[in-house]
């Protein structure tokens, strides 16, 4: 994938604390070209491996950024077994996504769509992980809506942000895939948390 001026991209995760480096990056790219900028990987030094991140502390909300041929994919892991509760540092890093996002907001609303996909990691019945995968997906919509309605007012004022929150919504879609689609296997603790999770696609 090639950025405006037609340096190359390599997709690679980026993880923890350097996901607010990356996407302040990401708002410095031009915003002329019809598909969303991915963060450059050469912004920052991987910090810790998921495992480490996780082994640190089981109970934290993990966020990865990851660039795609289309765009770009930012992850939240490490959802806690049978709960859709968005914890802290997801919510945060959200936060900082709309940071970035609110940026991009035009006339027309977002020049991309954005896909918000929940996951679960198969412990369960499959009815019971595909409701799960859709109530996960729905909280992060909540939550992610919640920070762009304030930084959108912040940005166009009551009306029009209220207004542009509507635009913004129409290239946003919820998917549910269960257990079907899991990132890994589920061989221990640590994988099955990188599979309870929810992508946020960029397109």
């Amino acid at each position: 994938m090639r950025d405006p001026l037609g340096s190359e991209f390599e997709s690679r995760e980026v993880y923890g604390n350097h996901l607010e480096e990356l996407l302040d990056w990401m708002e410095l790219q031009e915003a002329s070209t019809a598909g969303p900028q991915p963060p450059s990987t050469q912004a920052a030094p991987i910090a810790l491996s998921p495992e480490a991140r996780w082994e640190r502390n089981h109970q934290a909300g993990l966020a990865d950024l990851t660039t795609t041929p289309d765009g770009y994919d930012l992850t939240l892991w490490n959802f806690q077994v049978n709960s859709a509760h968005v914890k802290t540092e997801h919510d945060q890093a959200l936060g900082r996504h709309v940071s970035w996002l609110v940026n991009r907001v035009g006339p027309a609303g977002l020049p991309f769509y954005l896909t918000i996909e929940g996951h679960a990691s198969g412990t369960g019945s499959a009815d019971l992980d595909q409701r799960l995968s859709v109530s996960r997906a729905a909280q992060v919509k909540d939550s992610f809506e919640r920070h762009l309605l304030a930084a959108l007012r912040r940005k166009f004022g009551s009306l029009g942000g209220d207004a542009a929150l509507k635009k913004v919504q129409r290239k946003i879609s919820l998917r549910a895939a269960g257990s079907r689609d899991p990132r890994v296997e589920n061989r221990t603790p640590f994988l099955m948390a990188r599979n309870r999770r929810v992508e946020i696609r960029a397109f």
